[in-house]
């Protein structure tokens, strides 16, 4: 069943980013730029994506939860802990999210998020003046910053007849250069093509596309009723593609989807 969602668990897309760190080998000790980085496997890759699915599915989770106001700006706040002790780290995730309700699809005036004729919204976090949604490890400290992501996307048409679950199609804005991911030494950009959404149900079906070179990935949703996204790895090379599952409860990769 999906999870209940509220302002709290909002982003941790968050725990998003743990996964991502560690698995493509950060710590909370920086390279230096006259260090090797660590070559990035499939894997790493593959839960990067994976972190921006469930990233997705929280962000449009937190859509029924919010007033009805022009533009809302929910500020994140979060912290969560991974591992077991001795080897247990914190990590902390601050930024904004914000949602921009609009009458007249994307050209149109603004709208409440209520009104019967608002039938189209746009979630991003603004790059100027920076507002991402930040990732700090072991303490809030603007030195340590681990990584950042900035996204741009659109629900459209964003439909919520009275008394029936908020709806619509996600796509990012074509190839917005908004929508990246920043980790450290690492980059990638994603696209989010025809997701279909419904308020309270899982994204899908529809597709995310997330490039970190060499590597590509397809994240396909399957369904509203289906907890776990399907990952199909593949580089420029004339190499076998990888499958892997997420579980977009967590972010994190899985050799089978929880029951």
């Amino acid at each position: 069943m999906k999870r209940m969602t509220n302002l709290w668990l909002v982003l941790p897309l968050l725990l998003a980013f743990g996964g991502i760190l560690t698995q493509v080998g950060c710590s909370s000790d920086s390279t230096t730029p006259n260090d090797n980085p660590p070559a990035l496997t499939s894997q790493g890759a593959a839960q990067q994506a994976g972190q921006l699915a469930y990233l997705l599915d929280t962000v449009l989770g937190i859509i029924g939860d919010v007033g009805a106001k022009d533009v809302y700006t929910e500020p994140v706040n979060y912290s969560y802990t991974i591992g077991t002790p001795p080897d247990e780290v914190t990590y902390y995730v601050n930024g904004a999210v914000m949602m921009d309700y609009r009458c007249g699809g994307v050209a149109g005036d603004p709208c409440p998020r209520d009104s019967t004729e608002t039938n189209f919204l746009r979630i991003y976090t603004a790059v100027d003046p920076p507002q991402n949604i930040s990732l700090y490890q072991d303490d809030i400290d603007p030195g340590n910053l681990l990584g950042y992501v900035t996204f741009n996307v659109d629900v459209d048409p964003y439909n919520h007849p009275s008394g029936s679950p908020k709806s619509g199609t996600v796509n990012t804005n074509g190839l917005d250069p908004t929508d990246f991911l920043n980790y450290g030494i690492y980059n990638g950009t994603f696209e989010v093509i025809d997701v279909q959404w419904r308020e309270g149900s899982y994204p899908g079906p529809g597709t995310l596309e997330y490039t970190a070179p060499p590597y590509f990935v397809v994240v396909t949703f399957v369904g509203p009723a289906e907890r776990c996204a399907n990952m199909v790895v593949t580089t420029d090379e004339e190499t076998e593609p990888e499958t892997y599952i997420v579980d977009l409860d967590t972010g994190l990769l899985v050799e089978t989807c929880p029951e």
